[in-house]
């Protein structure tokens, strides 16, 4: 035998693998008997006229082999003209097929059974995703037809958001009540607390801290908000709300609102707002560019995270040629701290703590600290981010001492964020939060240490499994 003809008989062995995994796997043999099976080997003879072909089920289960072997035997003649055409072969190699119980081949096994479940779980993640995404929009569609529908119908709005809001809880809140009066309704906004600095240049008289008494609304707006325990304080029940209305972009959620607009791909619930322009049917009122601006700018920070767009791009330049400010709102959002905010800053950065071979980076902040430089809650925004700046870090977590509101106790609160490879969202939904896959959150009522604990064993989790 010559090296040339090893080489051929070789490359046509694994010529005949190859097709014969392909038409196996794409079901293209209907008998049920050959189904989850594995080619783990094909041995074409020198002279190209006899291949024999070692098989295995993908379970390794030897108690189905014979019944693997005649469906194999009976679809032989399909199996080899198919083969002949695809490799347009002069002879086609008569197929032996044979059960693969030679130990010497376990490894190649092994591998190739990693492989194929691999590829299984990949297609079935992939599919489960497209699924979901598909189920979101015609959910979003949905929503956005009955939330139309109430408009055209109701008069008398109330537009609120999630409790202690952000910008982009507010923004859309201010931007959702213009619109709703550039259409002839009536609108009362109602934020019951404090607005943190940050956000006092987006303070009007529009915004009210109580609901007058006897007032009631034929609909109640709440952005921003994925579940019933982000519902702001001191917001009356249904009897005087009206149906409840959800506008949201969160992918982590419980089933808050009768109504639910929620876009889980856009990037703040801004976005959600401005790509509802056009069926709103009225031009985007002055007193809705800036907090809309400031609520995109905030979710996307400073349009850097991944789920900004082009699209996001685009409605940020639109804001700015309606007269946003880019300076002001940046200043406002990530600047113009107070002095306490920068002490607290200094002591948050001398709890960093680094775990998983620096992959993980936690702050923890006491009330001890906090009361000892003046700082307030408020203040504490955004100092996660500060964890997540390590190079190499994956996960990054703040947890702090947070007074409750009905009472003296300390609960804590949790700020996650990820650089993109793992889903934080996840590791806050096992301490009864949620968020999104790069930032999220949760309030819990176990101590500092604890809580720490749980989320550095949850992230080194996820990090074993990526």
């Amino acid at each position: 035998m010559s090296h040339e003809e090893f080489k051929r008989s070789d490359r046509v062995s694994e010529q005949v693998r190859a097709e014969l995994m392909d038409l196996v796997l794409r079901g293209r043999v209907r008998d049920p008997r050959v189904r989850d099976l594995v080619i783990t080997d094909v041995k074409v003879t020198d002279d190209l006229q006899l291949a024999r072909v070692y098989v295995r089920t993908l379970d390794g289960n030897s108690s189905r082999s014979e019944d693997v072997l005649d469906g194999l035997d009976h679809a032989s003649g399909f199996l080899r003209r198919e083969i002949g055409s695809r490799l347009k072969l002069r002879y086609t190699p008569v197929l032996e097929f044979r059960w693969d119980d030679v130990v010497e081949r376990a490894v190649r096994m092994e591998s190739i059974f990693d492989e194929l479940r691999q590829e299984r779980q990949l297609k079935d993640a992939k599919k489960e995703a497209e699924d979901a995404l598909s189920a979101g929009r015609d959910a979003l569609a949905a929503g956005r037809d009955e939330m139309f529908q109430i408009i055209e119908e109701r008069d008398d709005f109330l537009v609120t958001c999630h409790r202690r809001p952000d910008a982009d809880a507010l923004g859309s809140a201010l931007g959702m009540s213009a619109l709703l009066r550039a259409r002839g309704k009536k609108t009362t906004v109602f934020v019951p607390q404090e607005l943190p600095t940050s956000l006092q240049f987006l303070a009007t008289d529009e915004i009210k801290r109580t609901i007058p008494d006897g007032k009631k609304f034929s609909a109640t707006f709440v952005t921003d908000t994925a579940a019933r325990s982000l519902l702001p304080p001191g917001l009356p029940g249904v009897d005087v709300t009206g149906t409840l209305i959800i506008i949201d972009h969160h992918a982590a959620h419980d089933d808050v609102g009768e109504v639910v607009v929620r876009d889980v791909e856009a990037c703040a619930t801004a976005e959600v707002i401005l790509d509802m322009l056009e069926p709103f049917g009225v031009a985007l009122p002055d007193d809705a560019v800036t907090p809309l601006y400031a609520a995109l700018v905030a979710d996307t920070g400073g349009f850097r995270y991944p789920a900004t767009q082009a699209k996001t791009l685009r409605h940020g330049a639109d804001l700015v040629a309606r007269g946003a400010d880019p300076w002001r709102v940046a200043y406002e959002l990530f600047e113009g701290w107070e002095p306490e905010r920068l002490k607290l800053l200094g002591e948050v950065l001398k709890m960093l703590e680094t775990f998983a071979d620096g992959r993980i980076a936690m702050l923890r902040v006491s009330r001890d600290i906090m009361d000892g430089v003046g700082a307030n809650d408020a203040m504490i925004e955004g100092m996660v981010n500060y964890a997540r700046m390590l190079r190499g870090v994956e996960v990054a977590g703040l947890v702090w001492e947070f007074r409750a509101e009905e009472s003296d106790r300390l609960d804590t609160k949790v700020s996650l964020r990820s650089r993109g490879k793992i889903d934080v969202a996840e590791i806050a939904t096992t301490l009864g939060g949620g968020g999104h896959r790069n930032a999220a959150g949760a309030h819990v009522t176990t101590g500092l240490d604890e809580t720490l604990a749980k989320i550095v064993a949850e992230a080194e989790r996820a990090l074993a499994q990526e």
